[in-house]
Formats: C-alpha cells, structure tokens, sequence
C-alpha cells in the first residue's frame, strides 16, 4: 500500500474522532460560559428564582454582605458549580485566540537562521522548542568564540583592518572546527583506552595555524579568503525585523482595542502565551545577526583553496562519536566524515554542547558563568512576565493557569540541564550525544506546545480554575462581570508588564551585541568595508603593518619556520615537525613582523 494512502488512513482514525470530540464539546450547556451564566443568574433574580442574598453568591469579605448587585456579581465555588454547570467549555472564538501568540509564534520560528544541513537543518528547531535555554546560549557562546577569534588576532599588533581579516579566517576554521579547537576532556580524566584526554586549547592552535599558513609571506591570500568568508553569509536581518514587527503588533492589538479592534473575549491567558514566547525575539534576533553559509560545503571549499595556496592541505580529519565506554555491553565508538557530523560538530549554531569544557578550570569559570546567566535570562523574563499576567486575572492570586507555566519553565531547566551534564564521554559525545539530545527535547518540546495550544482553546475555563481555588482555597470566588476589570487592566497593568518583557528582551539582545561586538563584527562586514578590501586585493596594496610588499609577484619571505609542506595532523597529534614550533617559542625566533610572537599554548 503507498505511504501516502498509509498516511491519510491514519489521519481517518485518529485525528477525526478526535476533531469530532472536540466539536461535541463545544454545545453551549456542555459546560462552563461565563457570559451565559451572567445572563442566566440576572434572569434568575429578575423572576425571583434566586433571592438576593441566596448562599450562591460569595459575602464581601469587608462589609459581610453578599455580591449579588449586577455590576459586582460574584458565585461561589459551589454556586458556580451549581449554576454554570462543573464541566470545562471550550471557547468559541479559538481562532481569534490564537491569532495573539500562535501565528507570529510561527512566524517567528520560520526566521530562525538554519544551517544548510539537508533536512537535518530542521531539527533545530525541535531542539529551540524543547531546549530554549541551550539553544539561545549556544548562539551566545558562538558570538563569544568569534570574540576570542579577534582577540587572538589582536595581539599580534596589526592594524585594525589586517586584524579584522585575519580573525575572519580565524573564525572560518573555528566555524569548520569548532568541536575539536574548543574541546577539553582534561576534566574528566583518562579516557577508556588508557590514555589521558587531550587538551586543546584556541591559542595554540590558531598561533599554529598562522605559522603553517605563513600569515605574513602569504597575507594576500588571508585576505582574499577573510573577503570570501564575509562575502559568503546570509543577511537576513530585515525579513527578521519585519517578523518581529507582526509579533509585537499582534501581542499589542490582544489588549489595545485601537489597534486590534474589540476583542471577542476578555484577553488575559492569551496575552500571557504571548509573552511566554517573548524569549524568541532576542534568539532569533541573535541567530540573524550571526548569519550562516549558503552551503555546508562553502565554508570546507574557500578553507581549501586557502590551505592549498598557502603550503598545506586543509585538515579535516574523521570525527568521533563515543557512547558508554564504561559499559562494555553497550558501549559504542565511531567514525564519521567530517562533513556528515557537522549537524552535531559545530553546523548547528544552536547546538554547542562542548562549550562548557571549552577552557581550562580557571580562566574558563567565569566566561561559562556568564553565557550560562545570559542563556537562562530570556526564558525568566518570558516566564516571569507571563505569570504576573496571570496572576492579576480576576480573581487575583495562585491559579490554574500558573501550574502548566510553571511546569514548562521547570522542564526547559531540566532540559538545559541534561543538554549539559550529559556531553561527557563517561557518557556519550558526537552523534549519540546528538540523538539523546532530540529524543529528549521531542519528550519536552511536544507537549509544552500541545499544553500551550489547549490552554488557549480553554483547557482550564471551568468554574474551579476561574476561582483561584489554589489560592483561597475556602474563600474561593467566581466573579461574573469581568469586563470592567479586563478594560482596566488592558490599559494599565497589561501594558506595563507586556512592554516591560519585550523592552528587558530587547535590552538583553543589545547587551550581548555591545559586549561580544567585535566577535559580532568578524563576518558582518560593511558594503564599503567589502569595496575597499576587493580594491585593496585587486591593486595588491601595500600594508605597513605586515613589513612586506602585498604584491602578487612578490616572493615569498624565507623564514626561520620552514616553508615546506606540513602534512595534515589531527588536533592532539604529536609529530615531529611540532617541535619547530615549539623550539621557535622557546628560542623566541621572531617572524618577519617583530611585534608578533606565538603565543604560548
């Protein structure tokens, strides 16, 4: 039988019966509709059926009267029950509550800068929804590694252009290699075989990288391929704006009646979805700003010319992926492509897992400290909001609403954490870590959007969640004419908090723009930055700063760092021709420029 007849059966048999449930339960006397039971209890008192001061109606806990008057009316938790009948509703205007968070939600997502990784690409955004945290602190540690690129081409006292061009470079080979440049397993001890974990650290091997490759004798080809690098990345920062703009419009017309017309219902737990999601303008933001490559294959091919036209073949050595090595029934090891495991070595800007062993114990605290304070922040601020909003529903307090919020922040934690702790190869690393990674953020994901989706088709519109029972436990209440309340807080409190998120989400983004700006300014180069150094590149222009003519016929200076080919060398590895670099260190052998030495490793 074809799949695409397999398929449609299961959508009969499955999601029919489930749209026709739904359609049974939306008959207006299945349960609670605060409007029609208003009407129903003013018409019960208008006809006598109910006396004023009937025990329905909750007593006024100042006065001790009982708040049957029309423009106060207000049940009991048993009255309610009583007189609008036990069982949930759900609404009838579901489009229209949806409309608030669910499709600029979408649109939002749809903006995600994706790596160019088949269809692979696509399960980045089941790791943003089920692991917000990491994902916005991946692409926050990425910027921050663009910034140790420059800061490393910084000190070897170039001018700012030069040093702009070669922190590109740097940074392409960090984009290609990332996982092996800034990955140590120093922490954890001997590994499995035997052996002590190697300990890779940026320095040595961008200092390295720039011997190998003759940064100086041959710096018209680093330029030339720092141009290609920049030349090659997606801009897509308007489309993004453009995504934000309905977002906020939409959030703002829920409770602005000038801007999105008379709402068919009080708002209230719509708004609060809305800004649950408000941690996705700064992430998408950031994910638009950093930008991606056109093809997997661009950065490798510009990364191989550079290597060939410098004295070395590009080093992209077999990447490995360990799971339980301890458990002997278990355990698995493997070796894939380079360029197959980019979807967990690095070509997922929102999936980083190495970085928090990235540095040594000591200097590395606090960078990990920070980029972990900055990840968790968005999705505080979204929560935090979102359950002020629900809070000062009416009645005021502890509700319904606050237990599936509450639970969703605490499963994003615990998600973030396991994304975390379990990179370790007493665990698993490389694509067995990748696919623990989705099984578990699909486990979280799914049903924190599902638990979203009901929540505003009415979920919990039923006399017990509207009487913040959690709270007032005995003194729970009903409150019948909502409408003054919600057209006063729509002007006030609803605003205050709404552009209270959205400005702390914006001021956050800038935060890590302004902090991290000159990683941020590595691939984002200028229309006339781009002008100048194609000029520069096709007259052969001179630079002061490399002590060397950038002529195309100029040879190449003979350097005390042997110019013959260096074969490729996995990181790690110890040969032979790593002690002329280690032996220029130790006698301090400058290269032609003399403010530049190798740092040490």
């Amino acid at each position: 039988m074809p799949r695409g007849v397999r398929f449609a059966q299961y959508l009969a048999y499955t999601v029919v019966p489930v749209v026709n449930a739904l359609n049974t339960s939306l008959d207006v006397d299945a349960g609670f509709v605060r409007d029609q039971c208003y009407a129903r209890t003013l018409k019960y008192l208008a006809d006598g059926t109910l006396a004023p001061d009937d025990i329905v109606f909750f007593r006024d806990t100042t006065t001790g009267r009982p708040m049957s008057n029309p423009s106060t009316l207000t049940l009991t938790l048993s009255g309610c029950l009583r007189l609008c009948g036990p069982k949930r509703q759900w609404y009838s205007d579901i489009g229209s509550r949806l409309s608030v968070w669910l499709i600029p939600s979408l649109l939002l997502i749809s903006n995600i800068e994706l790596s160019p990784l088949d269809k692979r690409r696509f399960f980045a955004i089941i790791h943003l929804l089920g692991d917000p945290i990491d994902s916005f602190g991946s692409l926050v540690d990425k910027v921050a590694s663009w910034d140790h690129c420059y800061r490393l081409a910084a000190q070897q006292g170039y001018c700012r252009r030069c040093t702009r061009a070669v922190a590109t470079v740097y940074a392409g080979f960090e984009d290609l290699e990332g996982a092996r440049i800034f990955t140590d397993f120093s922490r954890v001890g001997p590994d499995p075989e035997g052996q002590e974990a190697s300990q890779i650290k940026p320095q040595s091997y961008l200092d390295r990288l720039a011997v190998r490759h003759k940064l100086e004798a041959r710096f018209p080809e680093w330029r030339r391929t720092a141009l290609e690098l920049a030349n090659s990345r997606s801009d897509e920062l308007l489309r993004t704006g453009l995504a934000i703009v309905v977002y906020v419009y939409q959030l703002i017309g829920g409770f602005v009646k000038q801007v999105g017309g008379e709402p068919s219902s009080p708002p209230g737990g719509r708004i609060a979805t809305g800004v649950l999601l408000s941690w996705l303008l700064p992430t998408i933001l950031l994910s638009n700003l950093i930008g991606n490559f056109p093809s997997r294959y661009t950065v490798s091919e510009i990364l191989a010319r550079f290597a060939a036209k410098t004295g070395g073949l590009l080093d992209e050595p077999d990447r490995e992926s360990i799971f339980l090595q301890r458990v002997p029934a278990l355990k698995r090891r493997s070796l894939d492509p380079s360029i197959e495991a980019l979807s967990w070595a690095g070509g997922i800007y929102t999936f980083r897992p190495w970085r928090h062993c990235n540095t040594g114990p000591r200097k590395g605290w606090p960078r990990m400290t920070l980029i972990q304070l900055l990840s968790i922040t968005p999705v505080f601020v979204s929560i935090t909001g979102a359950c002020l909003i629900l809070w000062n529903l009416i009645p005021n307090g502890f509700n319904c609403r606050h237990t599936w919020v509450i639970a969703v922040f605490f499963a994003w934690l615990a998600s973030a954490f396991i994304t975390w702790v379990s990179y370790t190869p007493r665990f698993a690393t490389g694509k067995y870590h990748w696919r623990f990674i989705l099984a578990k953020d699909l486990l979280v994901g799914v049903p924190s959007v599902i638990i979203m989706f009901l929540s505003a088709c009415g979920l919990f519109n039923n006399c017990k969640c509207w009487s913040g029972y959690l709270y007032y436990r005995h003194s729970a209440r009903v409150a019948m004419n909502t409408h003054p309340f919600f057209e006063h807080n729509d002007s006030t409190l609803y605003q205050y908090i709404v552009w209270s998120c959205l400005g702390m989400q914006g001021v956050l983004f800038v935060v890590i723009a302004i902090k991290w700006r000159r990683g941020l300014q590595v691939f984002r180069w200028s229309e006339k930055t781009r002008r100048e150094e194609r000029k520069r590149m096709m007259a052969s222009c001179t630079c002061t700063c490399m002590g060397v003519e950038e002529s195309s016929d100029t040879p190449a200076i003979e350097n005390k760092v042997p110019a013959s080919h260096v074969e490729p060398m996995a990181v790690g590895e110890t040969r032979e021709s790593d002690t002329e670099y280690e032996d220029m260190q130790r006698a301090q052998i400058a290269l032609p420029h003399p403010t530049y030495r190798p740092q040490e490793g």
